[in-house]
């Protein structure tokens, strides 16, 4: 009975393991020079989803992320939207030994969504950068909604407004 339920656990653990994601892309330090430091562009915006219901949920107290839009970061942010998320469901661990950096070094900028999704950016270098955010609710014990995100260009002085849904 004992090895039964051994089997048993290791069966369960096998079938509820994590897959492991390695990113593809590389970090190419040289891409994240320019976004050092700050700069005069400013990107604000509105984080939400549509239920198929018709309610509309946003991204309240929920962070944001700007990152410059470099291959590694696409890559980085498309498998979060995509819900390989360690975060939300446990889906995947990313094998990644970048992860974080980018938030350590002040290249990568988080701020957080107010009570009707909205978020703010300032001081923000000019460039190319990714913006996104995590929209979730809760049906029974189900985690619902994901990750949207978008891409956009800023010029210095500019201010750009983005939407973040699907």
């Amino acid at each position: 009975m004992r090895n039964l339920a051994l089997v048993a656990l290791c069966l369960f653990a096998a079938g509820c393991a994590p897959k492991v994601i390695k990113p593809q892309a590389p970090f190419v330090e040289s891409e994240y020079a320019a976004y050092r430091g700050s700069g005069t562009g400013t990107i604000e915006g509105q984080g939400f989803l549509r239920q198929d219901g018709g309610g509309v949920v946003t991204c309240a107290g929920s962070e944001v992320w700007a990152a410059p839009a470099t291959a590694y970061t696409r890559e980085m942010t498309g498998i979060f939207e995509a819900g390989w998320n360690p975060i939300v469901g446990g889906l995947a661990v990313i094998d990644n030994p970048n992860q974080g950096r980018l938030f350590r070094e002040g290249i990568e900028r988080e701020t957080q969504c107010d009570a009707q999704g909205n978020f703010v950016f300032r001081n923000l270098p000019a460039g190319q950068w990714i913006v996104s955010t995590a929209v979730t609710w809760r049906v029974g014990y189900d985690a619902q909604g994901g990750y949207v995100r978008q891409e956009t260009a800023l010029a210095d002085g500019q201010t750009v407004r983005v939407l973040l849904t699907r």
